[in-house]
């Protein structure tokens, strides 16, 4: 693999490597298309030609060396899942010069795309010096204090009228990152060579959907209808709580992204949907939303405004005549819009349950950003028509959009992240992922909410989602956390075994244990490290207990994560109708383990070890159907 260390301790050469990759991703396919036409579903034959081979670091610095942001650089690789074709392919699809410098960007932020307060509203071209043009704003006012949605018609002359929208109305919407300068924070204008712009998309989409080029272009964009100013902040306020309502009751939208407004659309369907996925649209969190609640989703290119189904239609064709993965890839794009969870809900088809569609939710913002970290809160909630009621808890995440450039106030932040998922409880209950508790830290440190990320936009490589998908009992949150069923182990254990158990937390040693009095199934456990944990203390006194928790019973041979905790009590259960009685065990997360069973090439040893050491440690396993109150 690229970068890996031959038996001579020589590293491979980067166009070497490169090329390796590409044969073997190619060898993959070749062999996965022979597999699919033999009609032999053989399990796991399939991964590799669906994942790739590994990231290239050629690619990577020739994209940065081509000014490619190298936060975007970071999060492509990682959509790709390490599918060198593909990245390649990006980089020979995207050889466009930005506009601005992204030398002091990092692989955990773009420097350009954050806003600074030194905001500069974007021209079609760098010396133009056209005036602006924007809606009154007393009018708009007006009709959000009348508690109606203001509407925008582009006139002829690139005038703009406000006016109440009305139950018949055909309105599009458009979606852009402000960061690309399509925003103004000062005034609701934008310039009129952005209008122009504008009116040519509106006619495109329009004359698509044979609602005649030549009707009024009645539109909402947030630069004109959300007033801005201190004097207008209970306007703003009350314009979030509209958002989810205007998107979902638009009839298309328009995706404005910098880089795909100076492109043409693609020859092929890979070309098109890379450049879309590369695009600084796909890596903000609030395009999500705007994204998912559109009726008819359009990508503005510079030759022409481009239909989400069209592009779509071409997906099975180009796949059936590409030997290669790179459709699938290219396909990211998609999946990162949640496409499919998108489709169910115009459809009317609702996803398979709540759980569902939050998980969706978190892997799609799992790589996004927002210029204000404290509008992640109200962003997702938007997303989910939360925040449209008037609960104590909405209110509170609709400030934050109005307060949003205010000093960022950490405290605040973890207030609406907790309001967000007592929320999602509230509306829908039991939609709150069971397998959430697996995800890394950081953790909110409230009490009832140690087990809920601080962060939905962690934007780290994770490979531990698939418990967020699995089909687990209803999850119930309440002041004693939220409550979850899963197998795992109790440990019995000395204090000298707790020691042990010290050690493992430090990440000084690993622990084995056997289950069951034959002691012919063993389980070794490590400390997953790379977590970003609070001071952890395991305390060696007869009162502490502790547990592993796992996603599933009897962990593989591969390891797989676990969460490691602290018993703080345990409430018996007992049922009416039987004599069963039943523990509930209230824990608190201490860090994260990896977890997995020895298949006995070390059984005579460990029992050796085990009849001998005082610091032995026993685990009892309990089944799927443990309850858990994680606090």
């Amino acid at each position: 693999m690229e970068g890996q260390i031959t038996d001579s301790q020589e590293e491979i050469d980067e166009s070497l490597g490169l090329s390796l990759i590409i044969l073997g991703e190619a060898l993959s396919c070749t062999k996965n298309k022979i597999i699919s036409q033999g009609n032999l579903n053989i399990q796991g034959w399939h991964s590799e030609a669906r994942e790739g081979w590994g990231s290239s670091i050629a690619v990577t610095n020739k994209m940065v060396e081509m000014g490619w942001c190298r936060r975007s650089v970071y999060v492509l690789r990682n959509q790709l899942q390490g599918n060198t074709t593909a990245f390649l392919e990006a980089y020979v699809f995207r050889r466009t010069e930005e506009r601005t410098s992204h030398e002091a960007c990092t692989e955990t932020a773009c420097e350009v795309r954050t806003l600074d307060g030194k905001y500069k509203q974007r021209h079609r071209h760098k010396s133009c010096d056209c005036g602006s043009e924007g809606p009154n704003v007393a009018d708009v006012v007006e009709i959000i204090r009348s508690g109606q949605v203001p509407v925008l018609e582009l006139k002829d002359d690139l005038t703009i009228a406000a006016k109440a929208r009305g139950p018949y109305d055909d309105y599009g919407t458009v979606t852009h990152v402000w960061s690309d300068g399509f925003g103004n924070p000062f005034r609701n204008d934008m310039p009129r060579c952005e209008l122009k712009f504008l009116a040519e998309a509106i006619g495109e989409v329009q004359e698509h959907l044979d609602m005649g080029n030549d009707g009024p272009k009645m539109f909402w964009i947030d630069t004109l209808a959300i007033p801005v100013g201190a004097e207008n902040k209970p306007e703003r306020k009350a314009s979030i709580s509209q958002i989810h309502d205007i998107f979902a009751n638009s009839k298309y939208t328009i995706v404005f992204d910098s880089d795909l407004c100076s492109m043409k659309v693609g020859s092929t369907y890979m070309e098109t949907a890379v450049n879309i996925l590369a695009s600084g649209w796909m890596q903000r969190l609030w395009t999500l939303q705007e994204a998912y609640l559109s009726k008819r989703l359009f990508f503005k290119f510079q030759n022409t405004s481009l239909d989400l189904e069209t592009l779509e239609e071409s997906f099975p064709r180009a796949k059936e005549n590409n030997l290669s993965i790179l459709p699938n890839a290219a396909r990211n794009y998609f999946h990162s819009i949640m496409g499919t969870a998108r489709e169910a809900r115009i459809h009317q088809m609702t996803p398979r349950d709540g759980v569902s569609l939050i998980a969706s939710i978190w892997k799609a913002a799992h790589w996004r950003s927002t210029s204000r970290k404290q509008h992640e809160a109200v962003a997702i909630a938007t997303l989910l028509d939360l925040n449209s009621g008037s609960s104590t808890m909405a209110s509170f995440l609709n400030e934050t959009y109005v307060t949003g450039d205010e000093e960022f106030n950490t405290a605040k932040y973890h207030e609406s992240m907790k309001n967000l998922w007592a929320l999602i409880h509230d509306v829908y209950p039991g939609s709150i992922p069971a397998g959430v508790v697996f995800l890394p830290p950081p953790r909110l440190s409230m009490d009832g909410f140690g087990w809920a990320p601080v962060s939905w936009l962690s934007g780290q490589t994770s490979d531990d989602l698939q418990p967020l998908f699995a089909q687990n009992p209803p999850t119930q949150l309440d002041q004693n956390g939220l409550l979850v069923e899963f197998p795992g182990f109790l440990l019995h254990c000395t204090s000298a075994g707790k020691r042990e158990l010290q050690h493992l937390s430090e990440g000084i040693s690993e622990i084995c244990f056997p289950y069951g009095s034959n002691l012919l199934e063993w389980y070794q456990v490590r400390k997953l490290f790379g977590d970003d944990e609070n001071d952890i203390t395991v305390r060696s006194d007869e009162t502490a207990n502790y547990a592993i928790i796992v996603p599933q019973e009897q962990p593989r041979t591969i390891e797989e994560v676990g969460l490691f905790v602290e018993i703080r009590r345990d409430q018996l259960q007992r049922s009416l109708e039987s004599s069963r009685t039943s523990r509930i065990f209230h824990v608190s997360i201490l860090f994260r383990v990896l977890v997995r069973r020895d298949l006995g090439n070390n059984t005579a040893e460990n029992k050796e070890e085990f009849f001998l050491n005082t610091d032995s440690i026993l685990g009892e396993l309990v089944d799927r159907s443990q309850k858990w109150y994680v606090k």
